[in-house]
């Protein structure tokens, strides 16, 4: 099975002078976006990379290549099998395991942005998710747990996203980085080290609108696989980065709760400890599909995702198996 490669590697196997490269690039680029099985969204990423500054004129989209679909079925077989283990759990069971991944999925999420967690006060929360108490992650407790349950997470106009937002991190961040915009954030933001910038989302609160408008349609249309658009929209939302803090957190707390609505409650709610495992891995995706020179492609960065969701089913199959 030959392995798919993005545009910026693909040109490299063309045997055509290099000054004819454009043209097989763009014959490759027109095959790849007009196949029948690629899907093709309304969606257009905010591209940069440090020698090849620009945005996208190209709509995102992703091949369906032979080894996305046999990691789709694979993700299709595992949720079922996970299902079956979990009903045969107890009802104490069943409470200590959820309650044991939220707190796994919490301590990961926030490890992945630097953020410390203690643990014993966050199981105390998650313990107690009736009282609403003024502590540290009372809001991602409550969220996660919603997450267990499969509430659906309806987003239908820019102000959920903010009503979100202020739940999941209530007293989580600063005041200098609350949003400074109506909804969102309306200043730039550079992404990378001190010495190294790797992205730049969009500038303003007007053009970041304009972009997450486009995600909540794309969210809520039908026609594409769930679990492809969960992803997607999961890209699109950290590329965008709409808040100045907090979007790591925000977006992967999306992710698990599509993820558990498409599959079931333990595949979301392992999500981002699976992610922390292959932190490298994640943020490589991301960068590779925000390259202008790969046209707006995400089909790596889809597959990359797949497999993480693969291994976080695997590792929770064992656990529970034994």
């Amino acid at each position: 099975m030959a392995k798919h490669q993005l545009l910026n590697k693909y040109k490299y196997q063309l045997n055509e002078a290099v000054e004819r490269r454009s043209v097989g690039l763009e014959r490759e680029y027109q095959r790849r976006i007009n196949d029948e099985a690629t899907v093709v969204t309304n969606l257009y990423p905010k591209l940069f990379n440090q020698s090849e500054l620009g945005g996208s004129a190209d709509p995102l989209f992703m091949v369906m290549t032979q080894q996305i679909k046999q990691l789709r079925a694979g993700i299709a077989q595992n949720s079922l099998q996970l299902t079956i283990l979990k009903q045969a759990l107890s009802d104490d069971e069943r409470s200590h395991l959820v309650k044991r991944l939220v707190v796994d999925e919490i301590i990961y999420t926030n490890a992945i942005e630097d953020v410390s967690v203690d643990a014993t006060e966050l199981e105390a929360v998650v313990n107690n998710p009736v009282k609403r108490v003024i502590a540290r992650l009372s809001g991602s407790a409550r969220r996660y747990l919603a997450v267990s349950n499969r509430a659906p997470l309806e987003i239908a106009k820019l102000l959920d996203f903010r009503v979100i937002y202020d739940d999941l991190l209530e007293n989580e961040i600063g005041n200098a980085d609350l949003p400074d915009g109506r909804l969102f954030r309306d200043r730039e933001v550079r992404i990378g080290t001190p010495f190294e910038t790797t992205h730049e989302p969009p500038k303003t609160e007007i053009e970041i609108n304009e972009v997450l408008e486009a995600v909540i349609s794309f969210r809520n249309t039908l026609s594409v696989d769930p679990v492809f658009k969960a992803i997607i929209t999961h890209f699109m939302f950290e590329n965008t980065h709409p808040f100045n803090d907090g979007n790591g957190r925000f977006g992967r707390y999306v992710l698990a709760s599509d993820l558990a609505q498409s599959l079931d409650e333990l595949t979301g709610l392992s999500i981002s400890t699976e992610i922390s495992k292959n932190v490298r891995k994640y943020y490589k995706a991301f960068q590779e599909a925000s390259r202008p020179s790969n046209r707006a492609e995400a089909t790596l960065f889809v597959q990359e995702m797949l497999a993480i969701i693969i291994a976080a089913q695997q590792r929770m199959i064992a656990y529970l198996s034994n």
